[in-house]
């Protein structure tokens, strides 16, 4: 009996899960396959992207990132009510990554260190959450402005005393 194609939430599931045990190239072909599954072009866009963005970064392949990205920016027009901080946490978060692959140190020296701060900030109007103001110091911190990547750690240690990565980061 043959069996029945797994469907795109299943995909995706898979593809988390080989980027959390470490195989971001089986994770790419996972979300790759669930998006072509996928109806939905923002939930696609979501999923596909976010995975590339990951994938790209673990593997240190700008063009993965890119492409994420890119894919991410092609739904802007088109985020659902109550999806918007969760779509600019994932566009800081790529944007992030590539900024890895500029060169540059401090303000202004890095574009997408700015588009980053700019995501993530936007993130923040849609809902207080701690991965995202930690993310939004740690690009902050990137950027060579460093009152206010500690000043951003400090509010998500206030409110979560053990945010681990707040932690860690402010140490930096």
């Amino acid at each position: 009996m043959p069996q029945r194609p797994l469907d795109s939430k299943t995909l995706i599931a898979r593809a988390v899960e080989e980027l959390r045990t470490g195989n971001p190239i089986g994770a790419v072909r996972s979300a790759r396959a669930a998006a072509r599954r996928s109806r939905a072009p923002f939930a696609r866009a979501m999923s596909l992207g976010g995975i590339l963005i990951d994938a790209g970064s673990d593997l240190k392949r700008r063009a993965l990132v890119a492409e994420g990205v890119e894919l991410l920016n092609s739904v802007r027009d088109a985020v659902p009510s109550g999806g918007h901080a969760a779509y600019f946490y994932n566009v800081g978060n790529g944007f992030s990554a590539l900024a890895h692959f500029e060169r540059g140190h401090g303000p202004a020296t890095r574009p997408s260190v700015s588009e980053a701060i700019s995501n993530l900030d936007e993130s923040l109007r849609f809902g207080e959450l701690p991965d995202v103001r930690t993310n939004l110091a740690n690009a902050l911190r990137q950027e060579g402005r460093l009152i206010e990547a500690l000043d951003e750690y400090e509010a998500v240690l206030a409110a979560h005393p053990t945010h681990h990565q707040a932690l860690a980061n402010r140490g930096y």
